[in-house]
């Protein structure tokens, strides 16, 4: 597993997953590398857990993770929206304003969507 700054291309950080283990956990061992203090981390669905999240906000960071099937009632949460409408001392408010983010891929067009960083 590997931590990537996107802006330089550059690896940060890795860790070699044990047998007795897996992804999940290790994320977590993975960003205690690191000061996390304003700092956007971004992974996919597999890490859409609440101990992750839990864990970069206790290290002063931010999230955006990719919400699937795998967590139904926050895929629901996320669909309906009503996230749009919280006031914002609902947010944290050291958290970056909601992004506007363009995704293309081989077999879907450029769509582009507004996502909220909690």
């Amino acid at each position: 597993m590997s931590a990537l700054d996107y802006g330089s291309a550059t690896v940060l950080g890795q860790l070699q997953i044990t047998s007795k283990s897996n992804e999940i956990p290790a994320l977590r061992d993975l960003l205690d590398q690191f000061n996390l203090t304003n700092t956007l981390v971004t992974m996919e669905a597999m890490h859409t857990q609440t101990a992750t999240a839990e864990h970069i906000v206790t290290g002063g960071g931010a999230y955006l993770i990719t919400i699937k099937a795998n967590q139904p009632r926050l895929l629901a949460w996320a669909k309906s929206k009503k996230w749009a409408t919280m006031p914002p001392s609902w947010f944290r408010s050291d958290a970056p304003a909601p992004l506007t983010l363009a995704v293309a891929s081989r077999t879907k067009p450029l769509r582009s969507s507004t996502y909220c960083v909690l």
